[in-house]
């Protein structure tokens, strides 16, 4: 569910079409999830709405703690994506999103259900 959510928080503020982009309805979303989960990717998706509201400086300070936040971690595997959107954000530019590459990191693992059968520790199960 949390995968959901941050694909909702990011069409709500960086899609192109205007029915769906509302910059306030992410903001609140954003925080919202990163009350409750705070990952730094999840600051990441508040810096990216509240930059969706025109503010620009306070979504700069926001990708800011969320790029020296990812930095902490040994597998920091979004460093490069979270500072390519703050130097848009620098520039008081949104970024545009390949959906099929960016919500990759969001989804779960796939799962099989075969593993279930074959990894159990006993041929006859009761």
């Amino acid at each position: 569910m949390l995968a959901v959510r941050r694909i909702e928080v990011l069409l709500h503020a960086l899609s192109s079409d205007t029915g769906v982009k509302d910059g306030e309805t992410a903001t609140n979303m954003a925080e919202q999830l990163y009350s409750t989960n705070p990952y730094p990717v999840n600051l990441e998706l508040l810096a990216l709405a509240v930059a969706a509201t025109g503010d620009f400086d306070k979504a700069t300070e926001k990708m800011q703690e969320a790029v020296a936040a990812e930095r902490r971690y040994s597998n920091a595997a979004n460093i490069e994506r979270m500072e390519q959107y703050l130097f848009l954000l620098q520039k008081h530019q949104l970024p545009h999103l390949d959906w099929h590459e960016e919500v990759a990191h969001m989804l779960p693992p796939p799962t099989n259900g075969l593993t279930v059968f074959r990894d159990y520790p006993d041929a006859k199960p009761i």
